[in-house]
């Protein structure tokens, strides 16, 4: 399992325009919003925005961890403070490097507080395991640590066919 290049991520869930925003963040075309990110309200955290490719996938996640007992190992206050999947941004939020896979709301981060950028993290096993079923990568892989993170990978193939659309 691998992460995507920027290549493959366009090819995947599509390429957008946008306007660079202060403070690292990003303006991306409201079109392509519209027409790409939804809200789901997941098992154990809640609300959050994400791709419409990743909907039923995300969904069926979080509803596994609840099943298995893992709502102990996710902080929910955290993820509604910190965390999230859909957050147009550059990687990092230093406009100097690449556009973050937030920004297609393909990648998602829990339990930031406890599993902070360049550290080693708390992150439970069977988290991450679960995560990879469903073939997305975990950050605390790369070369510099990001625990929090999951990202979809070369692996992952949606479950079903997008049959929601968005806001009209």
């Amino acid at each position: 399992m691998k992460s995507l290049t920027t290549k493959q991520v366009k090819a995947r869930f599509g390429d957008f325009k946008y306007k660079e925003g202060k403070g690292g963040r990003i303006i991306i075309d409201k079109a392509w919003v519209r027409a790409n990110i939804l809200r789901i309200d997941l098992p154990i955290v809640g609300v959050t925005w994400c791709h419409k490719k990743i909907y039923f996938d995300l969904y069926r996640i979080f509803y596994r961890m609840e099943l298995e007992g893992l709502a102990d190992h996710i902080d929910k206050k955290d993820f509604r403070l910190r965390g999230g999947c859909y957050v147009p941004r550059h990687m990092n939020w230093d406009k100097k490097r690449s556009i973050s896979r937030h920004s297609w709301g393909i990648a998602i981060d829990l339990n930031v507080s406890t599993n902070l950028y360049g550290s080693i993290g708390t992150m439970h096993a069977d988290i991450i395991q679960t995560f990879a079923d469903f073939g997305f990568f975990w950050g605390g892989l790369w070369s510099t640590s990001d625990p929090m993170h999951f990202e979809t990978s070369d692996t992952f193939n949606p479950c079903c066919p997008t049959l929601i659309t968005n806001r009209s």
